[in-house]
């Protein structure tokens, strides 16, 4: 009896045996994994956690794939996914919870109806709440940890809370990254506003992105070094529309790396490296990836 075949009579779970990546990422690159699970609530979430841990069967909380890039051969185990636990609900004084699956989209609606501001910078962003804060993500100025006022996690040791300052937010990092525990959901402070100034901020944020390249991408490939731009690195290292395979550097923003069509993951790791080559040797800046590679490419 396969794993699959364990966990669905276990644990009667809405899943699948097998989860492609290519498919299933803003990228669109990437192999398969031995299957998927979509648990509901906590409870479903906690007994497949505490089973692949007592199996010691890799797996992979996984939220909408826009920051990743995995392996062309995909990954020896199980990926976890939350999008059908997305319940959000107003806790009153601007503070409310929502859960990991809650999407960008989703949040966004919420807080203009109950007249809430303070996340209009995550709009249009390809994301849901647990992957926003597991690498603590946002725009330049403004990231999800300034708003989160404490997270719920599930690890080893059971679920927690995990108040802001034991969150270790930084740029694009968290503690989560560390401790490898899920995120299940968390409380966002924000604050009572009218709604023509919550879609004021909103349409000025949806603005700045409209510069952006279009196509599949990762987002930003690159960590914005201490006071400059990764993408002005790159820019001047003249790798702008450089290509390897299907992949290629945005001609509009240097940052981005597009699928143009049939590239693998292959192609966009060679050109990473390529990137941070030559910007090393023309500024002596070590880049850092912000996306997350998941499976072997060695």
């Amino acid at each position: 009896m396969t794993d699959w075949e364990v966990i669905s009579k276990l644990y009667p779970v809405y899943g699948e045996a097998e989860f492609d990546f290519a498919a299933n990422s803003t990228i669109g690159c990437g192999g398969k994994a031995r299957g998927v699970l979509y648990p509901a609530n906590v409870s479903e979430t906690e007994k497949i956690f505490r089973f692949f841990r007592s199996e010691k069967i890799p797996f992979l909380p996984l939220g909408n794939g826009s920051n990743i890039l995995a392996s062309d051969r995909g990954m020896d185990g199980f990926v976890l996914r939350l999008e059908r636990m997305k319940h959000i609900a107003y806790l009153g004084n601007g503070v409310l919870y929502a859960d990991a699956g809650v999407s960008v989209r989703d949040l966004s609606a919420f807080c203009l109806e109950n007249n809430l501001t303070g996340c209009e910078f995550l709009c249009g962003i390809p994301a849901t709440l647990g992957g926003l804060l597991y690498m603590n993500a946002g725009v330049t100025g403004f990231h999800i940890g300034d708003i989160a006022d404490s997270v719920v996690a599930l690890g080893d040791g059971g679920i927690r809370i995990v108040p802001n300052e034991e969150c270790a937010f930084g740029n694009k990092t968290s503690v989560f990254m560390q401790t490898k525990e899920i995120i299940l959901g968390a409380k966002l402070k924000l604050a009572p506003a009218e709604k023509y100034i919550i879609l004021q901020k909103k349409n000025y944020f949806l603005s700045r992105r409209k510069d952006l390249p279009y196509g599949k991408s990762m987002g930003c490939v690159f960590v914005n070094p201490q006071g400059i731009s990764a993408g002005a690195l790159i820019q001047m290292a003249g790798m702008k529309g450089k290509r390897i395979g299907g992949a290629v550097v945005s001609e509009k923003h240097a940052n981005f790396i597009l699928n143009t069509g049939g590239a693998t993951s292959a192609d966009i790791q060679r050109l990473i490296a390529e990137i941070r080559s030559a910007v090393y040797r023309l500024s002596g800046v070590n880049l850092k990836e912000e996306i997350q590679y998941i499976g072997a490419f060695t």
